[in-house]
């Protein structure tokens, strides 16, 4: 019986403003974020701006300012960064520092912005790192997002590279000038005993077929059994882009094999390899004309 009363006490206590202000908070960034998530971005703003002129303590939230950066609108994005630059968060919270990287490298191709907000960051986390390295690929920037990479190996509070990450140095390395990079990349994967999933896979097999190495690629399609649609379409179009159509085909006919339907980009792989042929060796055009019937 004490027991009961003390839990009704407790219960028909008064809740402390403080508490109320941070349970709305948590609410309105909540429902701000399921909006945005949604792809409902003019209902996202709507949401905050009300919140914001109701009460402004409850709208100045990290998480809602993270959401509302993906909606892409450029003055309030701004505002947030300033906002946040007022608070300190701009450089002392990483989930909102990231969303800030991505809106300049994505939105707004600021990559000078970007890198200044990433050297003021206080705590750099592997997003982080694999965000400013997107931001450097997306600006063309090679030397700079490759240079990012033993930075981030050696920083002391740095999370190891993730999947994303190697994806897109590997992506950095997909031409001839670069392969030394990439191969290196590999044999980092294979020595730390990575998990060559699907997404490292194709990441692979598109760095090795764009710069010409086609048994490496064959090699990495080979490391594993998981393929899927992006995977073979990746080693059609290596095959493609160095004039074999006969691996080509053969590709093509493993795939329907494997019980993996072909997609838009696959026949486009496939029929560029037909027409590239210029009859060395010969059926390219029969074989052409097989795949549109």
């Amino acid at each position: 019986m004490p027991l009961c009363l003390s839990r009704l006490r407790h219960l028909l206590a008064p809740v402390p403003r403080q508490v109320i202000q941070r349970r709305a908070a948590a609410s309105w960034a909540a429902a701000v974020a399921d909006h945005a998530r949604s792809g409902l971005h003019a209902a996202a703003l709507t949401v905050f701006r009300r919140v914001l002129a109701a009460h402004p303590a409850a709208a100045a939230d990290e998480l809602a300012y993270s959401a509302l950066l993906r909606c892409r609108d450029d003055r309030l994005a701004y505002q947030i960064h300033a906002q946040a630059c007022r608070r300190g968060l701009a450089a002392s919270n990483p989930v909102l520092a990231c969303s800030l990287l991505a809106f300049y490298s994505s939105a707004r191709s600021d990559h000078p912005a970007a890198a200044k907000l990433f050297d003021e960051m206080t705590r750099r986390d592997a997003v982080s790192y694999t965000a400013m390295m997107s931001a450097f690929l997306r600006a063309g920037e090679w030397a700079q997002a490759l240079a990012l990479y033993p930075r981030m190996l050696a920083a002391a509070d740095a999370a190891p590279p993730t999947e994303r990450t190697f994806a897109i140095l590997l992506a950095l390395c997909a031409s001839r000038q670069l392969c030394r990079h990439g191969r290196q990349l590999h044999a980092q994967l294979l020595r730390w005993g990575a998990d060559l999933n699907l997404v490292l896979k194709t990441a692979l097999v598109h760095m090795y077929s764009c710069c010409g190495f086609m048994a490496c690629a064959h090699a990495v399609l080979c490391s594993t059994p998981k393929t899927d649609v992006v995977l073979w379409t990746a080693m059609i179009s290596g095959y493609s882009r160095t004039g074999d159509l006969q691996s080509a085909l053969q590709m093509f006919r493993h795939m329907e094999l494997a019980a993996v339907p072909p997609n838009a980009f696959t026949f486009a792989g496939i029929i560029t390899a037909c027409s590239s042929s210029s009859g060395h060796p010969p059926g390219g055009f029969q074989a052409g004309r097989q795949l549109h019937a």
